[in-house]
């Protein structure tokens, strides 16, 4: 996996930082079908370590960062962060079969 776009959010939902990434590692960007992402908006966003300093400034500001698989998205991008709260774990997952809540 490959990260190309961060996004963090606060409690109002409100947009705090929003960045496509040009990694070294990207090449070709394949997917932009799915995404909308084109090639051109990779080729002309910020590289990692910019990227990676930005966050690392919201990160040491004591942040709670609540979300899917924020520690595998952090270690995408060489980051590591105590303080998270997996949403996997606190909304109730319905089994689509039984609809039994798990």
């Amino acid at each position: 996996m490959i990260v190309c776009k961060v996004t963090f959010v606060n409690l109002r939902g409100e947009i705090v930082f929003d960045t496509l990434i040009r990694n070294k590692r990207n090449g070709k960007f394949f997917r932009g079908k799915v995404t909308g992402i084109t090639q051109e908006a990779i080729d002309e966003a910020p590289d990692m370590e910019v990227v990676q300093k930005h966050i690392m400034t919201i990160l040491e500001s004591g942040v709670r960062i609540v979300g899917l698989n924020v520690k595998r998205s952090l270690s995408q991008l060489k980051l590591e962060h105590m303080n998270i709260i997996e949403a996997s774990q606190i909304f109730h997952q319905i089994d689509p079969k039984t609809q039994i809540v798990k």
